[in-house]
Parts: structure tokens; C-alpha cells; sequence
């Protein structure tokens, strides 16, 4: 049963993990990436899900993502924070003849709803756009009900400890290096004061002292 690891948040919550086929050793960014499972009232939702490469591991999500759906008897959401975490999406909507909420910009992309800021693609699951430029459009999901916050990269949390992701890891371009000079303002405008549990799509789920952590990476910088 291996390539696949689990944690369950609280009911109905979870975060998995597994290796990203397009790693190789020296990327800024680790092997093991993460998708979030949540149990919204009208719902089923995987957001930035990667089902497992390994035949034992896709086997062990399958038989519990497909006795989940079964056992609630609601439509299948699948979402992804921006364009370049499309992973298994198309394939796991496709399976479940779930619905695909997608960013702009996604390669290929089947039919699917556009996320914009303020739209929810279950009941208490709200997009909030981060602002990012053109080519670069992200997207963090809310979960008032839980107190949670789904991020996709701008923030990391390895070991469960929220971070900046590095400028490095996206394109040097001058809107996105705008974007990441101002991210403190911007990406704090459209955060909840005070979530309890956050999900980045690098690193563990966050849940100890989170609204601090964020609250310190949003304030404006000194000077």
C-alpha cells in the first residue's frame, strides 16, 4: 500500500499525498504534493487531486474515494487552485461524471465552470482570486463552516508550518514580480482573519497556530 499517504484533518475533511510524476531531484519544490478531500453539504469535493502513479496506491484511493461518493449519494466536485494543477482532475470528474471548477488558462481543458472570486462551487466552499497576473491566475479556497483555507502554491507548509512559497518558483516576469512584491497586501485582503487549519498543495496540513502564522506573513513589511 505504498505511494500513498493520509491525514485526516477532522470528519470529513482530509488531506492525501503523493509523488508528482514530473519531479525530478533538484526542483525547488519536494516530491510528495498534496489534494484536499472535503464533505460539503451538497458534495463531494477534491481540490488539486493527484491520484497516486503506483498501481497499489491508485487502487487504495480509488476503493475509498468511490465508497465515499457512494456512501453519500451527492455530486462529485473537483476543483484546482490554478492551471498548472490540473493532475488527475479531468480523469476523477470523468470517473464520477463529477463537475470540473477550473482557473483560466488550463490546457485542454474539458467542460467545466470558470472560478472567480466570490463563486462556490459547493455550499460553504468559496473561491477567493489572489490576484496574481494574467498567465498566473491562483485561487485559495475557503471553508468558513471549518475554519479551513485551501491554498494551492503561493504558500507552502512543510511540517505544517505556513510559509512563502519562493518568487523563484514561478516565471521572472515584471507582473509577477509585482505580484509577489505586493503579496502580503493582496493575498491577506482575501484570507479569513483567523482560520484554524490550512491546506497548501506543498507541504503538510497546517494546524496549529495558523491564523498567527498568516497574520506575520501578511502584515506589512517593515520600512
Amino acid at each position: 500500500m505504498s505511494g500513498l499517504e493520509v491525514v485526516r484533518i477532522e470528519d470529513g475533511l482530509w488531506w492525501w499525498g503523493c509523488a508528482h510524476p514530473a519531479w525530478r531531484p533538484g526542483a525547488s519544490w519536494d516530491q510528495v504534493v498534496g489534494s484536499t478531500y472535503l464533505e460539503a453539504p451538497d458534495a463531494t469535493v477534491v481540490i488539486d487531486p493527484l491520484v497516486p502513479a503506483g498501481a497499489d496506491g491508485a487502487e487504495r484511493f480509488h476503493s475509498a474515494f468511490d465508497r465515499d461518493v457512494a456512501r453519500r449519494g451527492v455530486p462529485v466536485v473537483v476543483a484546482i487552485t490554478c492551471a498548472w494543477h490540473a493532475r488527475s482532475a479531468f480523469a476523477l470528474a470523468a470517473r464520477h461524471g463529477g463537475t470540473l471548477w477550473l482557473p483560466p488558462g488550463v490546457p485542454d481543458a474539458p467542460p467545466h465552470e470558470a472560478l472567480a472570486d466570490g463563486r462556490e462551487p459547493a455550499a460553504g466552499l468559496v473561491a477567493r482570486a489572489l490576484g496574481t497576473p494574467p498567465g498566473h491566475e491562483e485561487f485559495a479556497f475557503v471553508v468558513a463552516a471549518r475554519d479551513a483555507v485551501v491554498v494551492g502554491d503561493v504558500i507552502r507548509t512543510p511540517g505544517g508550518r505556513p510559509e512563502w512559497a519562493p518568487p523563484e518558483d514561478s516565471d521572472d516576469t515584471p507582473a509577477l514580480a509585482a505580484w509577489f512584491a505586493d503579496r502580503r497586501r493582496r493575498v491577506g485582503a482575501v484570507l479569513p482573519d483567523a482560520p484554524a487549519v490550512l491546506i497548501a498543495g506543498h507541504g503538510l496540513p497546517a494546524t496549529a497556530g495558523v491564523a498567527a502564522a498568516l497574520a506575520a506573513m501578511c502584515a506589512p513589511a517593515a520600512g
